[in-house]
């Protein structure tokens, strides 16, 4: 009996060693894979259960670089002229499975070791450690890439370039905190030659042109028709190190590059916890307001500055703040030195020089210095003494708002800085040094009041309780504030609250303002040195998947919420003023500035702009040409096959039928108006519609009684509550976390999408207690990769 207590002892005793063990295990391994927890501390909602609405597919493992609106495959069908392929071009539909990681994914490297290194299998691209093995950018160290901080520009190392910089301007006092960073050392294709040729010569010019771009890394030659079409392409790759050294000086870079032909820049950029993302100065703004940064930099960029009437530089000017200042370094400055490396004419290159600085001139900025290998210029306090002459362009005029910089074509004329009553005067008004600068109250509030509804009294209430919130969020999530976290995005920033909290912690925050937000203030935000960008979440961000470890999203699915599915955009080629035929609000620009609320009634009843009745002076509509016609498209189809009778709702009409017409482009539409207030029904007519690839659009050509408008139209699909948050899915890590504050009801319908896309979710009470109808949704993405590829794909 004795002996076999003991052996029950035993036993029991390598029972509690082996479960000893097993949690011991299981600890370590949940702390390699750095999950964040779930709430545990938070009150949690009573809100009733919801089943998902639906299963959300992963898709093939060869979207794991999958950039909606940057997709080289599409980009191809574009004008390559001004680089117009490498802008946005979003797809008509939404994608509807969820982007893979690449198999083998690891959580990046934590700040600030991630600056110098990352892990091979998150971006596994070899390509520039081959091609810049010697300039000491890249180097591949068996399952990760290092980043010794090097370049062609600064073979040194960034970090003794920055303090050349520094030398000529001071970067220590504060005045300096936000930056621009063109290209930011990335590949930017350099120019494109059409060369008319006749074919039996094609090799001779092929000879001659190659000899005159010799200079360049690469040259390639494609025939077009009787063009022969030059692409001259210079891999001038940093990686985004310049930004990424500045942050131990507290500068705040944004670095943008476009997707280019190595598909991993600024993913690099990204993985190693610095600001980036895709973007190209071609014919659109940069998504930035007016007045923003305190430097903008180029090194190495390729960008013709001097070409298209200075319209690069300009866009530059815009963003730049008063007082700011832009540096050039490499071609051509100090190009009595390197012209031979460079293998080209000094003549050349002191042309090229010439025309960059006439540009400054014209643009009124002073040049402060040229120094070795760096040129600094500085922009103007303020326009008092830059008046439009032969030197100095033309101010553009009102409609054309600085601000204004979502699908805004640049501009060559100068954006007029706000008036001033002195020439010492700081034009809008001077901003603090950092870290003052944070907490200050931004000009653009205190001073010009151009923020519908924020004083200085608010702003400040506003700054507290984003503290508040922050503490309570760092008791639900106990990984905030560590450094599980470096990238985060604040999807609806306002005054950019949630990332000031956040300004002790080691991270960075991308502040976005949608561009449906009732007030603009996405310059308040920069005021306070912070960075940002305009964004319409109906379309995918520019950036690579994987991007953010933490997103937050404040009122987004209530901001979208009432949108249609489906808005129709549309501009008279007469009056130039654009509106919105779906339920969402609408806007007149140009000569009529005043707002449309456009309203759709079951019957598809609309209220129409005024000049619409203007158009039809001498029909029934006279008497309403004084307000908004009230009519009704009573039925319109597409003629043949691909009729789709216009019944009830306008939007949920176009949702139906805008592919059709899309897709039967040329053809013709029967539609029949009717004058819902005079009970006047139009004759049946023919609407000729007409579709640009370029711009996914189509044009429709009304034939009313006595004249005819033609009206451009965009349709915009996917708005969804859906498409929002696989959105959000595709630019989160595996395991990242989601914070999402919204109405109850909302978090619901958001709770039901989530569990679709496999995320661990818990709504939680609001701060201030379970009365509040405002609750918070914390989510956790699940970690998974695509398969590992099989020797036959490999």
């Amino acid at each position: 009996m004795a002996n076999t207590d003991s052996k029950f002892r035993m036993s029991k005793a390598n029972l509690y060693a082996l479960i000893l063990l097993l949690c011991i295990a299981s600890y370590f391994l949940a702390a390699y894979r750095q999950e964040p927890p779930l709430p545990c501390s938070a009150s949690v909602a009573k809100v009733s259960a919801t089943e998902p609405s639906r299963r959300f597919p992963r898709c093939a493992a060869n979207f794991t670089e999958y950039t909606p609106c940057e997709d080289p495959q599409r980009s191809v069908r574009y004008k390559r002229s001004r680089m117009i392929y490498r802008e946005r071009h979003c797809p008509r539909e939404p994608l509807k499975c969820r982007v893979p990681p690449p198999y083998g994914y690891r959580n990046p490297f934590p700040w600030p070791a991630s600056r110098d290194r990352a892990w091979f299998a998150n971006v596994p691209h070899r390509e520039l450690t081959v091609e810049k093995a010697v300039q000491n950018w890249i180097r591949s160290d068996g399952d990760r890439f290092l980043f010794p901080g090097g370049g062609t520009t600064f073979p040194n190392g960034a970090d003794a370039y920055i303090d050349d910089i520094g030398k000529l301007i001071n970067l220590k006092d504060g005045s300096v905190r936000t930056a621009l960073d063109t290209g930011c050392g990335l590949v930017e294709e350099g120019h494109v030659i059409h060369v008319t040729f006749h074919h039996e010569h094609i090799g001779a010019l092929k000879e001659v042109v190659a000899g005159r771009l010799q200079w360049r890394r690469r040259t390639h030659f494609r025939a077009v028709a009787d063009v022969l079409q030059v692409e001259a392409e210079d891999a001038v790759t940093v990686v985004a190190s310049w930004g990424a050294y500045l942050l131990s000086r507290e500068i705040l870079t944004m670095s943008f590059a476009p997707r280019d032909t190595h598909e991993a820049q600024v993913q690099f950029a990204l993985e190693r916890g610095v600001p980036a993302f895709i973007g190209i100065l071609a014919t659109k703004r940069l998504p930035f307001p007016s007045r923003a940064f305190d430097i903008s930099h180029c090194s190495r960029c390729l960008i013709p500055w001097a070409q298209y009437d200075g319209i690069f530089l300009n866009e530059v000017d815009r963003v730049l703040r008063p007082g700011g200042y832009w540096i050039l370094s490499g071609p051509p400055i100090n190009w009595k030195k390197y012209w031979n490396g460079w293998q080209r004419k000094k003549e050349d290159l002191q042309e090229e020089q010439t025309q960059i600085e006439n540009v400054a001139k014209s643009l009124c900025w002073n040049k402060l210095v040229e120094k070795d290998d760096i040129a600094i210029w500085q922009k103007p306090k303020n326009h008092l003494d830059c008046k439009p002459t032969q030197h100095h362009r033309s101010f553009c005029s009102a409609k054309h708002h600085p601000d204004k910089a979502w699908y805004t074509d640049m501009q060559t004329c100068l954006n007029p800085l706000p008036q001033v009553s002195s020439i010492e005067e700081t034009a809008g008004g001077v901003v603090d040094n950092w870290p003052k600068r944070l907490t200050s109250i931004p000009p653009r509030i205190y001073k010009q009041g151009t923020i519908e509804g924020v004083t200085a009294e608010t702003y400040s209430q506003n700054y507290e309780m984003w503290k508040k919130r922050i503490l309570y969020y760092k008791t639900v999530n106990n990984q905030l504030g560590t450094e599980r976290y470096r990238n985060l995005l604040d999807m609806n920033a306002y005054l950019g609250g949630f990332a000031a909290a956040l300004i002790q912690d080691s991270v960075w925050v991308m502040n976005v303002v949608p561009v449906q937000a009732k007030v603009n203030t996405l310059g308040a935000i920069y005021e306070r040195g912070l960075i940002g960008m305009y964004h319409d979440w109906c379309e995918a961000m520019s950036t690579y998947p994987r991007t953010y470890d933490l997103i937050h999203a404040d009122s987004v699915f209530s901001l979208y919420s009432n949108r249609s599915n489906c808005d129709t955009y549309c501009t008279s080629s007469s009056q130039m003023t654009t509106w919105n035929a779906g339920r969402g609000r609408g806007r007149l620009i140009g000569h009529a500035m005043e707002s449309v609320k456009p309203r759709v009634s079951q019957e598809g009843v609309r209220n129409w702009p005024p000049h619409l009745a203007a158009q039809t002076a001498r029909s029934p509509l006279a008497g309403h040409a004084a307000g908004p016609a009230r009519l009704m498209l009573a039925h319109m189809s597409l003629a043949g096959p691909a009729a789709c009778p216009m019944r009830g709702d306008w939007p949920v009409w176009a949702a139906r039928c805008s592919g059709n017409i899309l897709r039967h482009r040329g053809r013709h539409a029967q539609f029949e108006l009717r004058d819902v207030a005079a009970n006047y029904a139009f004759p049946p007519a023919t609407l000729s519609v007409s579709h640009s690839p370029l711009h996914d659009q189509s044009i429709f050509h009304v034939p009313f009684p006595y004249s005819t408008l033609s009206l451009d139209c965009q349709m915009y699909n996917g708005c969804e509550l859906e498409d929002i948050l696989l959105e959000m899915d595709r630019i989160l890590r595996p395991e990242g976390c989601v914070i999402i504050r919204d109405d109850v009801d909302i978090l619901v319908k958001v709770k039901g999408i989530v569990d679709g896309l496999e995320w661990d979710s818990i709504i939680v009470d609001h701060e201030d207690g379970p009365l509040v109808r405002e609750k918070l949704l914390f989510a956790v993405k699940k970690y998974w990769t695509a398969p590992a590829a099989s020797d036959k794909t490999e």
